[in-house]
């Protein structure tokens, strides 16, 4: 997120990309620069200006400058929105994931693996959940080369030990 300009002339550039009637956007990072973990973890701190300027260009309508988006969709573990600073066992309006998300439905496309953070998301983010598995995964090996030249190494090695003893 860049702020460009100043005044009424400023522009405020999202990375992000339309396709259609949707926005597909990269949550800003969170923090200061050089500790982005910082504000996770300060509870009187704020929010940088230019990640609330995100979810209010989501939130806000047209003609008022932002998407007018009709949800939100946050897809992956370690969002940043339910983190914020706030009352932990409940939001109140005062709390960041109020101020930020608004009225915005909030679908929240989280592994199956990880309960205890996506009940998190749900209960600070306001996050509908969609639960995923994880893919199933196995050591990959080698390739037939790769293979061929581990065993010419393991040969080349052995007969190094025996040449020299």
């Amino acid at each position: 997120i860049r702020t460009v300009g100043s005044g009424d002339a400023a522009e405020l550039l999202l990375g992000g990309r339309q396709f259609g009637n949707v926005w597909v956007g990269v949550q800003p990072p969170l923090g200061l620069p050089g500790d982005p973990m910082r504000l996770l973890f300060e509870r009187d701190m704020t929010p940088h200006p230019q990640y609330v300027a995100f979810y209010k260009y989501l939130e806000n309508a047209e003609d008022k400058g932002g998407f007018g988006a009709d949800a939100v969709v946050h897809f992956g573990m370690h969002g940043t929105e339910e983190w914020l600073p706030g009352t932990p066992l409940g939001n109140t309006g005062e709390c960041w994931p109020d101020i930020l998300t608004g009225s915005l439905p909030n679908v929240y496309v989280y592994a199956a693996n990880n309960p205890s953070e996506s009940l998190l998301a749900k209960r600070r983010g306001y996050g509908t959940l969609v639960s995923h598995n994880v893919p199933p995964y196995s050591r990959a090996g080698l390739y037939k080369e790769l293979l061929a030249m581990r065993g010419l190494l393991a040969d080349y090695e052995e007969t190094a030990q025996r040449e020299a003893a």
